[in-house]
């Protein structure tokens, strides 16, 4: 259902899903260039930084937005066939995890011409990715089974998440915030954790630090916990909903 998801997405396009590749990279190489220029950052380190950061986000904002309609979207289905509620979730995760594989074909392509790109730091980022879609899963439940009960959910969920999107390093490294007196928009931030679970791996070879593991670890968990108490509570009238 994911892929069948996708190919209707690029529907009689002539390049079909490698849109992806050459959509993002496109962006990747005239924003990540003209950001670099405008900020003054070197472009070897700001390109690849700001590439990764954006693959990761456009992930993170895709679990909460899109995936707020996998039970609307597949209503039909749900009051029809006895198929576990949660496929149609997990086929939202999905296809947004594919999407995600492709960016990052982009941002391994663009550490490579730069001669950033490790072995190691590829091993080292396996643990934030593998941490990332068990977070976006959770975004997705929270989403999908909130949103036939309160259908402004998605947009006051998207109007939120472009505020973070600018509190969070993802156009500005972390360390030009601390000097500038701002280091508590991103400490406070979970999605910073989450983000630099994978980020810090890539661009630098290194394990992440431990405070970094910490946050990211105490946010899955947490979210974990308020997913199931709503969701637990949300699954018993959802078909009504529908």
């Amino acid at each position: 259902m994911a892929f069948n998801d996708l190919r209707g997405r690029f529907a009689r396009s002539m390049l079909g899903f490698a849109w992806i590749l050459v959509s993002f990279a496109i962006w990747a190489a005239g924003v990540g260039l003209i950001y670099a220029q405008l900020f003054q950052l070197d472009t070897k380190t700001f390109v690849p930084f700001l590439t990764i950061g954006f693959a990761l986000w456009g992930f993170i904002s895709s679990s909460f937005v899109e995936s707020s309609g996998a039970f609307i979207n597949a209503a039909g289905y749900v009051k029809q066939f006895n198929l576990p509620k949660q496929t149609y979730i997990y086929r939202s995760v999905l296809s947004q995890a594919i999407t995600l594989s492709m960016s990052l074909v982009v941002c391994f392509i663009i550490l490579a011409i730069l001669g950033a790109l490790t072995f190691q730091g590829v091993v080292f980022a396996i643990p934030g990715v593998l941490l990332l879609i068990v977070a976006a899963v959770l975004h997705a439940f929270l989403s999908a089974y909130i949103t036939p009960y309160l259908r402004d959910f998605p947009h006051a969920m998207s109007s939120l998440l472009n505020v973070l999107f600018f509190v969070t390093p993802i156009i500005f490294p972390a360390d030009m915030l601390a000097k500038k007196g701002l280091g508590h928009v991103y400490q406070y931030n979970p999605f910073y954790y989450l983000l630099e679970m994978v980020r810090e791996p890539l661009l630098h070879g290194t394990m992440p630090d431990a405070s970094i593991w910490t946050g990211a670890i105490a946010y899955v968990v947490g979210f974990g916990i308020l997913v199931l108490l709503v969701c637990r509570h949300l699954d018993k009238r959802l078909v009504y909903a529908l």
